[in-house]
């Protein structure tokens, strides 16, 4: 679609983390995804757009907000059931992830890196190895 409203517009896919490797931890995954903004920075330094969303969007904030870009984005964690978490992953109601997510086992899986618990942000703020430390609220 961009290509028919924008045409010559260059575009990349960073092509990592894709299927179930996006299930590794934020951190991981936020590494990678540097080294491809930092390549394409350098190719581009007249500036480059950034297009992500869900998981990407949050990683993307993060990477640009880490190398002192400003970025916005509507994802500010998740309390919420979907279908791949609960039908394939773990079969618990979301009122009770908490108690696998905010343990260390349970910050190796991306959701667990970005799972904000409303009912128990205390937890999540000790507990998160990534949303927690981008959105300055670690303890």
């Amino acid at each position: 679609m961009l290509e028919q409203r924008a045409p010559g517009t260059i575009i990349h896919y960073a092509d990592v983390f894709n299927g179930a490797s996006s299930f590794q931890n934020l951190p991981k995954q936020h590494l990678a995804y540097t080294k491809e903004f930092l390549k394409l920075s350098e190719q581009y330094p007249d500036g480059i757009n950034v297009v992500a969303f869900s998981q990407g969007g949050l990683i993307a904030r993060c990477v640009l907000q880490s190398n002192q870009h400003n970025v916005h984005t509507p994802l500010n964690g998740q309390f919420g059931e979907t279908d791949y978490l609960r039908k394939k992953y773990i079969k618990v109601n979301k009122f009770n992830l908490y108690k696998y997510l905010y343990r260390k086992r349970g910050q190796s899986l991306s959701i667990a890196n970005y799972w904000r618990d409303p009912y128990h942000l205390d937890e999540y703020a000790a507990a998160s190895e990534y949303l927690a430390v981008y959105n300055g609220e670690t303890q």
